[in-house]
């Protein structure tokens, strides 16, 4: 069986669902993007690498990480076309990381559905 992921990225916070062979996995983290920056403490670098992924060519932290090591990117996340940032993107990303890390199986072949602004589903669907 092959693995479904069900992505919601929405305004507030990321919520995956993830469903293979009888199992299921669920992930929910903050809406928030901040571009990455170095961090020196190699303890704290360890543990922001995990919320530390690269969209288009640019390093972006996500999630609490974002929270925690800047402000919110996302002055463009209250706009329906928020969808075809480089934010929204590295929230995607970051998601397929996150599953990736609670070893769910299959994530790179998955059949993923994709949540987006009622606004785009006539040109979407």
């Amino acid at each position: 069986m092959q693995t479904c992921i069900g992505f919601d990225i929405g305004r507030s916070s990321v919520k995956i669902v993830a469903i293979w062979e009888g199992q299921r996995a669920e992930i929910l983290y903050p809406s928030s993007v901040f571009p990455a920056f170095k961090i020196t403490d190699d303890r704290e670098a360890e543990l922001v690498e995990k919320e530390t992924i690269q969209a288009n060519g640019r390093d972006y932290f996500f999630g609490e990480t974002a929270m925690f090591q800047g402000q919110d990117d996302l002055v463009g996340g209250m706009r329906d076309d928020w969808i075809y940032t480089e934010q929204h993107a590295a929230l995607f990303l970051g998601g397929l990381k996150k599953l990736k890390a609670a070893n769910v199986p299959g994530v790179d072949s998955a059949i993923i559905i994709m949540g987006l602004p009622a606004a785009h589903f006539a040109s979407q669907k």
